[in-house]
């Protein structure tokens, strides 16, 4: 019983929550410049990794958010909140429409 909850245990604290978002929008952008605004959206606090999903012939797309893991940080230095509001304005100076907004569940 004893193996059991080590394992429990060392499982809980190995697993890794990320957090996964999604925000479609519309607009004309140049496919080459696809990956300078993945990199640029990078910079944005807590924002590990970046996708955009971009089909030019309905000029929609899709930025998909992959937020950095805080669960090993203690409660008092994972103050960081990520705010969506910072996506919505990089998409307006893009001269982007922002559409949806959502969380995807893993």
């Amino acid at each position: 019983m004893k193996i059991f909850l080590f394992f429990v245990a060392f499982f809980v604290t190995t697993f890794t929550y990320s957090q996964t978002y999604s925000y479609s929008f519309e607009g004309s952008i140049d496919p080459s410049d696809v990956s300078a605004y993945e990199k640029e959206c990078t910079r944005f606090d807590l924002v590990e990794i970046v996708k955009i999903k971009y089909k030019p012939d309905s000029k929609k797309g899709e930025l998909i958010v992959q937020l950095e893991d805080q669960s090993h940080l203690p409660k008092s230095e994972s103050n960081k909140q990520f705010n969506p509001i910072v996506l919505k304005k990089f998409l307006l100076s893009k001269g982007l429409s922002p559409l949806y907004f959502k969380e995807i569940k893993s």
